[in-house]
């Protein structure tokens, strides 16, 4: 028998179920997702290295033993030439993989076509907080494609993105980080500021790629990375933070209050 919206399998208590565990057939457990899906007024799609797995790219569980070398800013201080051809070869690679099936299902469910009626009829907004990097999400039309939209939230960064160095060597208050190397590469910046004492604005939104300089050191991928206290990073995660709590904590009023509105968590 086809579960409809008003299967009592598909109400409030039922949404919250961990179908796992429904003494169930499969396809009807897919039947009672897919009615959750229609009466979905918010959705929240929360994904890591797997979602990214059958694109080929590679789980954090399946990197080679050099990634967790890299993905720290003492190593990038302390080799810079063979942090910078590293991270250059995981952007291309991002760049170059395909996406699979699963992004396309949901561009089809978040941003289909004028022509096509929309399968989530009741859906009011939506939300992607990822901890991936390779930018993939960036690529589908309900998250802004070339133009990222306000909900998406990488709280990693995202390694397409090459930024200034010059606070890597500081704490997130501006405090010089401890040891000789760092002294070093404090030592080595040389800020390019405008004339009211800021950072250089063409600087800032300055197309910066692998190998470049700026303000006296290398470039570096916008990733945050192990140990890392660079503000220049963190400030842009923690705005995309700050959009995501608002758009959570507006959603959380609407489901738990007088509203009733329904959520569903992918």
């Amino acid at each position: 028998m086809p579960i409809t919206d008003a299967d009592p399998r598909v109400s409030e208590h039922a949404l919250a179920t961990d179908y796992a565990k429904l003494s169930i057939p499969p396809y009807e457990s897919l039947r009672i997702v897919a009615a959750a899906l229609r009466r979905a007024n918010y959705i929240l799609i929360t994904c890591g290295a797997g979602m990214s797995a059958d694109s080929g790219l590679q789980t954090y569980e399946d990197q080679p033993e050099e990634y967790k070398k890299f993905c720290d800013p003492f190593t990038l201080n302390r080799f810079p030439e063979q942090s910078t051809a590293f991270w250059k070869a995981f952007s291309d690679k991002y760049k170059s993989a395909e996406l699979h099936d699963g992004y396309k299902v949901l561009e089809r469910w978040l941003s289909p076509d004028d022509a096509t009626p929309h399968p989530l009829p009741n859906l009011v907004s939506y939300y992607c907080y990822t901890s991936n990097v390779d930018s993939l999400m960036r690529r589908l039309s309900c998250f802004g494609g070339s133009e990222k939209k306000a909900n998406l939230c990488e709280i990693h960064g995202y390694a397409s993105k090459w930024v200034c160095a010059r606070r890597m060597g500081r704490d997130v208050n501006g405090k010089e980080r401890m040891g000789e190397s760092w002294g070093k590469f404090n030592g080595m910046v040389n800020e390019q500021k405008n004339e009211t004492g800021e950072h250089a604005a063409s600087v800032e939104v300055a197309s910066l790629g692998p190998g470049d300089l700026c303000c006296g050191v290398p470039a570096r991928p916008n990733v945050l990375m192990f140990n890392d206290t660079d503000s220049t990073v963190l400030k842009g995660i923690d705005a995309e933070m700050e959009r995501y709590q608002a758009w959570e904590a507006d959603v959380e009023d609407r489901v738990c209050g007088e509203d009733q509105q329904v959520l569903v968590v992918l």
